[in-house]
């Protein structure tokens, strides 16, 4: 009779992988801050910003006078159209400012973290090589998982798991398009 008990063979070179409890990483996570906060605290305080999401919540009344035009709707109206284009190229150039400084607040955490971390600017300078990798990763895995959504609810759920760690990939690990989410891909199925 055969041996059925089969054991997966793991790789000699892959590290195992083991999971820490939250309580553990939140005090790893507090040490780390507070040991580099000196160097790191120009690229937390635009990082964080880069973090928050413009977004404005549009909340309509259902009372009968809804329907009654109020005279501070049209306040908008005298405003000339060049006003708001140059309005929409500051948004525009602001967003991509924040960006790029929490593309650079994770890079310079990750060179912190790794030994090498030699200052703001060169944290800058690396985010602005890898900005254009950020915003297809971020477009790549937005439509995947909005595809994924469209099928199923469960589908797009596993594959935002799934593809979770892409940016991370990319700054950590220098791994550009395809290969962040396949390496995020990877994280996820190796836990």
């Amino acid at each position: 009779m055969e041996d059925t008990n089969i054991q997966p063979q793991v790789a000699e070179n892959q590290p195992k992988i083991s999971l820490m409890s939250s309580k553990e990483f939140v005090t790893r996570a507090r040490k780390f801050y507070k040991e580099n906060f000196k160097k790191l605290w120009p690229l937390y305080i635009l990082g964080g910003l880069g973090g928050i999401s413009f977004s404005g919540s549009n909340s309509s009344s259902s009372s009968s006078t809804s329907n009654v035009l109020s005279p501070y709707l049209n306040i908008f109206s005298n405003i000339p159209t060049w006003v708001w284009v140059l309005a929409g190229i500051l948004i525009t150039a602001i967003s991509i400012f924040l960006f790029i400084s929490k593309i650079a607040l994770l890079k310079g955490i990750s060179d912190t973290n790794k030994g090498q971390f030699v200052g703001v600017r060169d944290s800058y300078k690396k985010s602005f090589a890898i900005f254009w990798s950020f915003i297809l990763i971020g477009i790549i895995s937005s439509w995947s998982i909005m595809g994924a959504m469209v099928l199923l609810i469960i589908p797009g759920i596993i594959l935002s798991v799934y593809l979770s760690f892409s940016i991370f990939e990319l700054v950590d690990k220098q791994k550009k398009g395809f290969q962040a989410l396949l390496g995020s891909w990877a994280l996820v199925k190796g836990c």
